[in-house]
């Protein structure tokens, strides 16, 4: 349980990670359609103006005829950015997923810590009163794991009869 607990931190830190990647990327995405829109403002307030071949816009200007400001471009931003903004969104579900099942399985290791220290004391206080000696312990054992033998035999021969 230990050990998986350990996996469960560094998948959280991973998946946090990769949630913090998407969303920033989503941002950058978000930027570049801005400032497409942007420009396609200023070139719908030039033509509604009449003011096509007016050089007084430099910024219009010096994108014209660019590929990165075409309305393609922007739609396929669109597509991207709506591509990353599900991932990120899956992500941020994993984590959530993620942590809750580690909280989980740390409550469960608590729970065993707790019961093995309570059987633990028992134990101690039965050996103190002389109720329960080594020799017992040590048979006890030995029981189950004969029991767990015949238990084992047991189904590998309902195995082999199907």
């Amino acid at each position: 349980l230990t050990v998986t607990l350990y996996l469960a931190d560094r998948k959280t830190k991973l998946v946090e990670q990769m949630a913090r990647e998407a969303e920033s990327r989503c941002e950058v995405i978000e930027l570049e359609m801005d400032r497409i829109s942007h420009v396609h403002e200023l070139r719908k307030e030039r033509e509604e103006k009449g003011r096509l071949d007016d050089d007084s816009d430099e910024e219009v200007d010096l994108h014209e005829g660019e590929e990165q400001y075409s309305e393609t471009y922007l739609v396929r931003k669109e597509a991207e950015f709506d591509k990353w903004v599900r991932l990120a969104a899956s992500r941020r579900n994993e984590l959530k997923d993620t942590t809750a099942g580690s909280e989980e399985m740390a409550r469960l290791k608590r729970e065993l810590q707790s019961e093995k220290a309570t059987k633990q004391r028992k134990l101690d206080d039965l050996r103190r009163n002389g109720i329960v000696t080594d020799t017992d312990l040590k048979q006890h054992d030995e029981d189950k794991a004969v029991a767990a033998s015949e238990e084992e035999e047991r189904r590998l021969a309902e195995h082999k009869e199907r």
